[in-house]
């Protein structure tokens, strides 16, 4: 399925393809080559829920941390090194009444590349891998990377009740909207974060992986779009 976008002239701007990838997933690719560099995100999309919102929050963070192909943060690095300095990055957001978990991949468009390298297809690669293969302690996630992320977590909510602006807003939020979904904090509390166990994410991770609506952005060439797939 295709999507154009006109200026209020017709002229076409961009056309977004839709495509439905195995197990209902969707790929979204809009072609841009007026870039150096092409992007691949991958999003989990959830009701957002107050038992579940602290346990998803912490999934984006462990899963860019590491995986099984590269078990640590130097050899993640040099990973990324090889793809020319691609840049890898998870986030938390609160769309409506959805919970939006998303890693992203940001790379040189392999246009540019000096060798001809894949860059697409290596990229694609690392990043189902970082998904589907995270470095876990058996059916957990490791100790240490867990604290690490739950630390900064408990450090954004920190950050987030000292700046008045966004305190005043979430205020209003929970007030406004109490007792329906919106009002739940998009990374949930820090009471709630420091409930969780490292296993408790790696159910968390799990549960996404199969019940999750799943969503995949490319951008770049038509190579991006055949690695994103």
């Amino acid at each position: 399925m295709r999507y154009e976008f006109r200026k209020s002239t017709g002229r076409n701007v961009d056309i977004l393809e839709q495509i439905t990838l195995c197990g209902g997933a969707q790929l979204l690719y809009l072609p841009d080559e007026r870039y150096k560099t092409a992007r691949i995100t991958f999003s989990f999309l959830v009701p957002l829920r107050e038992e579940t919102a602290a346990a998803n929050a912490l999934i984006p963070g462990l899963l860019t941390r590491a995986c099984a192909a590269c078990p640590d943060f130097t050899s993640l690095n040099r990973q990324l090194a090889m793809l020319y300095g691609a840049w890898v990055g998870g986030r938390v957001r609160k769309i409506g009444e959805t919970q939006a978990l998303t890693i992203t991949l940001s790379m040189l468009d392999e246009r540019y590349a000096p060798d001809g390298a894949a860059l697409a297809q290596k990229g694609a690669e690392l990043l189902r891998n970082m998904i589907f293969r995270p470095a876990l302690n058996g059916k957990a996630f490791r100790t240490e990377d867990f604290e690490q992320e739950r630390r900064q977590l408990c450090e954004e909510l920190d950050s987030e009740f000292n700046d008045k602006r966004i305190y005043a807003k979430n205020c209003a939020e929970a007030f406004l909207c109490s007792g329906e979904a919106y009002a739940v904090p998009r990374i949930g509390t820090k009471e709630q974060l420091l409930s969780l166990t490292p296993k408790d994410a790696f159910d968390a991770w799990d549960r996404l992986l199969h019940a999750a609506q799943i969503r995949v952005t490319a951008i770049g060439t038509d190579t991006v779009r055949a690695a994103a797939m």
